[in-house]
């Protein structure tokens, strides 16, 4: 009659080359370990409920997801979305029009919310990968900094897994449905 506790996120499956398998706290948890309940986080500390609501949304394309209630988010003041999904195509160009519409919503950002500490650019890897493209997301990074020099301490350039813990105001996804390096990653990797 032994009762165990298992707290997990299937979201949150990153340990797979030390032969982790989600499967265990995922959609078999029962068929592995026997009958189970299961108790949804129902409110969080880190985001926004709009937040939330993208992000679920973004997760359950997998249809390997454990289903998501509803999640309520820290409230927010302005009626903003606190994420941009950057789409740079196969070749992870920042064409002119590209750079063009991310500079036009920081510039927004800063007129409408003047409490900003930090704006998060998360790509998959580091910006190392993407220089076989004549190195344009680190120069877009330079050029970023150089237009809002007064706000470049706000800005911040990371891999997804890096800033895990990281807590910022608004965040920029980089390199969204853009081929093999971006999310969702086209490269598979069996670590068994």
């Amino acid at each position: 009659n032994s009762k165990c506790l298992v707290v997990g996120d299937d979201a949150q499956s990153i340990y797979a080359f030390t032969g982790s398998r989600v499967e265990f706290i995922g959609i078999s948890f029962d068929e592995n370990l026997g009958e189970s309940s299961l108790v949804h986080l129902k409110k969080t500390y880190r985001f926004s409920t709009a937040m939330a609501d993208l992000s679920t949304a973004f997760i359950m394309q997998n249809e390997n997801q454990i289903p998501k209630k509803d999640l309520t988010g820290v409230k927010q003041s302005l009626n903003l979305i606190p994420l941009q999904l950057i789409t740079t195509g196969k070749n992870y160009r920042y064409s002119f029009k590209l750079r063009y519409s991310i500079i036009k919503k920081l510039e927004a950002l800063f007129k409408i919310d003047k409490n900003i500490k930090k704006i998060l650019f998360l790509s998959r890897y580091q910006p190392q990968t993407y220089k076989f493209e004549y190195g344009r997301y680190e120069s877009f990074q330079d050029e970023l900094n150089r237009i809002f020099k007064s706000k470049k301490h706000i800005f911040s350039f990371q891999t997804i897994h890096k800033s895990k813990v990281d807590l910022s105001d608004y965040v920029f996804l980089m390199h969204f449905k853009s081929e093999k390096y971006s999310f969702p990653s086209t490269i598979t990797v069996s670590y068994t």
